[in-house]
């Protein structure tokens, strides 16, 4: 194709390539071919430049374009600034921004929702880029008036990317923004909702992030009052020196940097969820308030957020009484997704009895739900090791709900004639099904080894190390220590062993009723588990006491025998330990339940 005699198509794959100076050759010929077309596409070559990230190309091209012909759009309604917004190239978005400002005010078109370049660079997750077109973007573009959708989308979306110095800065420059719906008629509230990341209950830390955390001491700011704000907008070309740079890297290293900031964020998170609350009862007026805030409640029960359900029911303590569309409260729908801690705040109502005597549009109440086995339920109880474990959860949230559930309500039935135990008896067949063979294949899988141990440690006993003597029949090395600590360790291993065999033989024979796998077939399993533990590690003590006595003058030989002889119990430790350390906590350790009723935002 050309264009007053010049080949348009040699061009623009120039400018693809960031060949500047066959660019330059083609614009020396004429000028005009800047802003020169992509067929299909409707683009420049500023904005295939903008895209690649050719930031000399831009510059150039930039310095030579008149002001109007920068807002030419593609096809695909994107200016060239909108493409470097989505890339997140700043010095490029500089580079047009200084030519001509108006560029900040144009939407891409055409796509149905019509985002300014600093929602893009946000939506794409660009934060320096977006720190700088919010800086330089005009604030009443990002006002609700008239039906603008830009500001409440950029308040969404740095919720989302956590981009609070954006966040902040948009709903104290306009606290209507905090009841505006965006481009996707979501609420700022519902967004916070769904994101879990932000608030310190939902995130996993291991021990060491733990005590950094606890450690790391923040002054909480007053998110709720404007002047105690500062928006972190800062000159992007700005890079921290040396010194600054060695400390930072540091603090990286030792894992204190990414806790301190995690912590930040936390805070910032329920400051931010405070403000929203706050500005919905202050502002109100929104029909839809009360769905908005159920819809959040929900999500983040489903998410278990108990922080964002504690810090909402602060402010509007009577939404414990909303129903969704299937007509469930937020304790129904902690149930259904098994969110103790969340369920537990029930306990801090006086009214709970009330509470769990509400019913939904299938019939079921508080207690149904707990002997309902769904999608949602089977979800969380996946997380836990082993489906034996997993069916005395699920009678312990059903007895733990039975608690609270007035007698006359025990046998109320659903629509489909239920009452909740039957319920529960129908709906964890299958899993009675697999906890009944995963007790017995564990089982089966132990007392092999149990059985080995009694007999290796029953036959030790009559082969004593050393011999006996033929006139007395004592064993020689009687009176020597080592000698009595193989005696014992071998008696205690061949106890134990026996043990653990008739505890996997009460398992195997068991009846495996429903209430069995709450106490009854857990504690079995512990007896069994621990024992054998037990006798293995006895058993490698007798063997080391034996080659010590054998070889007591070849310390060459014992040492390395007595490393392999650890190998055993350490793999014991490693494959099966954490096993019993599960049984142990959810048979008799505290509670997954906090019936004290006590509750806080910070907690």
């Amino acid at each position: 194709m050309l264009i007053a005699g010049v080949d348009v198509e040699s061009f623009l794959k120039a400018g693809q390539r960031g060949d500047w100076k066959a660019v330059e050759q083609f614009l020396d010929l004429d000028p005009n071919l800047a802003t020169a077309r992509i067929p299909h596409s409707g683009s420049t070559v500023l904005h295939l430049a903008a895209l690649a990230g050719e930031e000399d190309i831009v510059e150039k091209m930039v310095g030579l374009m008149k002001e109007e012909d920068l807002e030419i759009r593609g096809t695909d309604g994107y200016t060239a600034l909108a493409n470097a917004s989505a890339i997140g190239n700043t010095r490029i978005v500089k580079y047009m921004v200084e030519k001509h400002k108006i560029l900040l005010s144009i939407p891409i078109a055409g796509t149905g929702s019509e985002l300014l370049p600093v929602v893009i660079a946000v939506k794409y997750g660009h934060k320096q880029t977006a720190l700088y077109l919010y800086s330089v973007t005009p604030q009443e573009d990002l006002t609700p008036d008239g039906g603008k959708i830009n500001g409440a989308a950029l308040l969404t979306y740095s919720i989302r990317r956590q981009y609070y110095d954006i966040t902040f800065g948009l709903i104290h420059g306009c606290p209507r923004l905090a009841v505006a719906l965006d481009h996707y008629g979501q609420f700022p509230l519902y967004q916070l909702a769904c994101t879990p990341s932000a608030f310190r209950n939902a995130c996993w830390l291991k021990f060491w992030q733990r005590w950094i955390y606890n450690f790391v001491s923040i002054q909480e700011i007053d998110y709720a009052s404007s002047n105690d704000i500062t928006l972190n907008v800062q000159d992007v070309e700005d890079s921290p020196g040396i010194r600054q740079r060695i400390v930072s890297s540091l603090l990286a290293v030792l894992g204190i940097k990414e806790v301190y900031e995690m912590k930040v964020l936390h805070l910032q998170s329920l400051g931010l969820l405070r403000f929203l609350c706050q500005q919905m009862k202050t502002l109100g007026g929104n029909p839809n308030a009360g769905q908005v805030i159920l819809d959040s409640l929900h999500e983040a029960t489903a998410r278990g957020i108990l922080q964002f359900i504690v810090g909402v029911l602060e402010v509007f303590p009577e939404c414990i009484w909303l129903r969704d569309e299937d007509g469930s409260t937020i304790f129904i729908k902690a149930v259904q997704f098994r969110e103790a801690k969340i369920f537990s705040l029930i306990h801090g109502f006086t009214s709970k009895e009330k509470i769990a005597a509400l019913v939904d549009s299938y019939g079921h109440n508080i207690l149904h739900k707990a002997g309902l086995l769904d999608e949602y339920s089977e979800d969380k109880i996946s997380r836990i090791q082993g489906a034996a474990l997993q069916m005395q959860s699920e009678l312990q949230w059903f007895e733990e709900i039975e608690k609270i559930t007035s007698s006359d309500r025990l046998d109320l039935k659903n629509n489909e004639g239920n009452t909740a135990r039957q319920l529960f008896t129908n709906s964890h067949k299958e899993l009675m099904r697999n906890a009944e063979k995963w007790m017995k294949d564990t089982s089966n899988s132990c007392i092999i080894v149990a059985i080995l141990v009694v007999t290796i440690m029953f036959a030790a006993a009559f082969t004593v190390p050393g011999g006996n003597h033929q006139d007395t029949g004592f064993p020689i090395f009687l009176k020597k220590k080592l000698f009595k600590i193989f005696i014992i360790s071998d008696a205690v291993s061949l106890f134990s062993s026996t043990t653990s065999v008739l505890t996997f033989m009460g398992i195997l024979t068991s009846r495996y009723a429903e209430q069995d796998f709450l106490k009854s077939l857990p504690s079995k399993m512990i007896i069994g588990l621990s024992t054998l533990f037990i006798s293995l590690a006895t058993m490698m003590i007798a063997f080391t006491a034996t080659l010590f006595i054998m070889l007591r003058t070849e310390s060459w030989i014992i040492i390395p025998i007595v490393l392999l002889a650890s190998l055993p119990v350490t793999l014991y430790v490693r494959l099966l330990f954490p096993l019993l350390y599960e049984l142990l906590m959810s048979t008799y350790g505290p509670s997954i339940f906090d019936r004290n009723g006590k509750w806080s935002i910070i907690g």
